[in-house]
């Protein structure tokens, strides 16, 4: 059965539950209640894309909805910078002279507008945004990242990681792109989490850096690790104080996001390790 499209505006989320990675949520919407999974959850007034079908409970219609993504307006210039990406010999340069020479109306480009661009070079420049039509949700959405400084390769790894998901995901949290398989917390901290806001001593920007520098000292094959160690290490991934990494810290062992043993001067995991561990011994003890 063909998936219906519809294009709303959040008023409230009226319950919200937990599930492995994602949200099971009922929300209010001006076209009424929709319920379905998704990765983050959105704010009243925010703009929002779901794809699914309308149904009836208890005498109520409501949407249920499959996969959910954010409205946003396109960036013309971002698009253009895609597609010089993908077509074969057009790169940043004649990108740049593209747009110089016919700004918002680029997809109009005739030969002999820009210098570079004929024959066989404009050709495939417009068998690939023919082509790029036909997913035009994949286009928005590298779009969307590449303008908010991430690489082509990281907006299309992101892609194929969430698809449709993918700009919630990144606009909840643009750490989030750090765990893509070949980026780290780096790629993020420099030139793209600035473009969503995220100041130095954001919550989100101090937990990605506790959790990579985990990664980074787990290298050689251990799941605990000495969290004087993590501490000074995220000290200088994060030029900050011990004590903001220790109070988030703390938060997450709380939350039960990380694992702490005498969290003061003793060792520390993440709780996914920490579980795995425990499951290991547990079927060695029973074997």
């Amino acid at each position: 059965m063909a998936q219906t499209q519809i294009h709303v505006k959040v008023e409230r989320v009226a319950f919200s539950k937990p599930m492995n990675k994602r949200f099971w949520m009922i929300i209010t919407t001006n076209l009424g209640t929709c319920k379905g999974n998704m990765y983050w959850e959105p704010k009243p007034g925010e703009q929002l894309i779901f794809e699914g079908e309308w149904a009836v409970y208890q005498g109520r219609k409501e949407f249920q909805f499959k996969s959910a993504s954010p409205d946003i307006p396109q960036d013309s210039r971002a698009q253009l910078a895609y597609i010089c990406r993908i077509t074969d010999g057009v790169g940043e340069a004649l990108e740049c002279k593209i747009w110089e020479a016919l700004g918002e109306d680029w997809h109009k480009i005739d030969d002999g507008d820009v210098k570079g661009m004929t024959g066989k070079k404009l050709a495939a420049f417009r068998e690939a945004m023919e082509q790029l039509k036909t997913n035009i949700v994949q286009v928005n959405t590298i779009s969307f990242l590449m303008s908010k400084g991430a690489s082509f390769n990281m907006s299309n790894a992101a892609w194929e990681q969430w698809e449709k998901e993918t700009i919630g995901i990144v606009q909840a949290d643009c750490f989030s792109l750090t765990n893509l398989p070949q980026y780290g917390f780096s790629h993020v901290d420099k030139g793209i989490r600035q473009n969503f806001g995220i100041a130095d001593n954001d919550t989100r920007r101090i937990r990605a850096a506790i959790l990579y520098t985990m990664k980074q000292l787990q290298a050689d094959g251990s799941t605990i690790v000495e969290w004087n160690r993590l501490n000074d290490e995220a000290v200088k991934i994060l030029r900050t104080g011990r004590d903001l990494i220790l109070s988030e810290a703390s938060k997450m062992i709380q939350e039960k996001t990380l694992k702490g043993f005498d969290v003061e001067g003793g060792l520390i995991a993440t709780a996914y390790d920490f579980d795995n561990e425990n499951l290991i011994w547990e079927y060695a003890i029973n074997d």
